[in-house]
């Protein structure tokens, strides 16, 4: 299954480990991408993208990933992984939002 998100940042929180983020170059300081090496994902990509708006700058992340162990992994993504995923993504951009401010 593959799942995408738009809004925040990453957190595993659902299997134990730790992921192994490979940073590949990007349109620096505009773009730029991790993807999971090693972790809890059979597949992680998270692109970081900047955009140059009148009076600041919008952030943008876009995150697509593959749960591993096929149905059960489809299972558990449905039933705990993206809502904790978009879970830490809102607190994410609250606390973006507190020190850097909104428009």
């Amino acid at each position: 299954m593959y799942s995408n998100l738009d809004c925040g940042s990453v957190g595993f929180f659902f299997f134990s480990g730790k992921p192994c983020p490979d940073n590949t170059p990007g349109n620096e300081p505009f773009l730029f991408e991790d993807r999971q090496k090693s972790g809890p994902y059979e597949s992680w990509h998270h692109q970081h993208e900047f955009r140059e708006i009148p009076g600041g700058v919008e952030m943008t992340d876009h995150i697509g990933y593959i749960m591993p162990m096929g149905v059960f992994g489809d299972l558990v993504n449905t039933l705990i992984v993206s809502r904790r995923l978009r879970e830490v993504f809102a607190y994410r951009r609250k606390k973006t939002e507190e020190i850097l401010g909104s428009m």
